[in-house]
């Protein structure tokens, strides 16, 4: 059962198979060298350092302390270690998982009596309704792609757009 109303009865998939998520790494503050990679915490942007870890473009959300907030990082960046971020989008846009992401409710996971805390297993197994790819047109980016918004054309910066309602429908029930 998904979190998803899926009232066009699309195929429903695991969230691990659609954007797979890791934890953030390690970067104390008394070890950053302020530079041009923005460093995400659980909250949001938390400074810069001179080094990535993560290609971007990204989305990261808060694994420890701010559950439920989910950001979309245009360039390379660092994630700390309590952020999850998406590992692989399995050919789905980084723009489209961030608005499904966002439309999640990961706040519904937290666990932990102190610090709210999000477990990535607990999601990776909750079933997301996967839009079926979109027609190509002769002038689409992504034409041939076989996903929905595919990263089709990103080397261009030519991803597709999520219409409206993030290619489901947001709504829960």
């Amino acid at each position: 059962m998904s979190f998803f109303v899926n009232s066009k009865n699309w195929p429903l998939k695991p969230l691990k198979e659609i954007a797979t998520l890791k934890r953030g790494y390690d970067l104390p503050v008394s070890d950053r060298t302020p530079g041009a990679y923005p460093v995400f915490a659980a909250n949001g942007e938390h400074g810069s350092h001179n080094q990535y870890k993560v290609k971007g473009p990204g989305v990261v959300t808060g694994r420890s302390g701010t559950i439920g907030k989910v950001h979309f990082i245009e360039d390379d960046y660092w994630p700390l270690n309590t952020a999850l971020y998406v590992q692989n989008f399995h050919g789905n846009d980084p723009r489209w998982v961030m608005y499904m992401l966002s439309s999640f409710k990961l706040e519904r996971f937290l666990q932990g009596a102190g610090v709210p805390t999000l477990n990535r297993n607990l999601v990776h197994n909750e079933l997301i309704p996967l839009p079926p790819p979109p027609h190509p047109t002769p002038h689409s980016p992504s034409a041939g792609s076989g996903r929905p918004a595919s990263q089709a054309g990103a080397a261009d910066g030519n991803r597709a757009e999520p219409a409206g309602s993030v290619g489901v429908s947001g709504v829960p029930r």
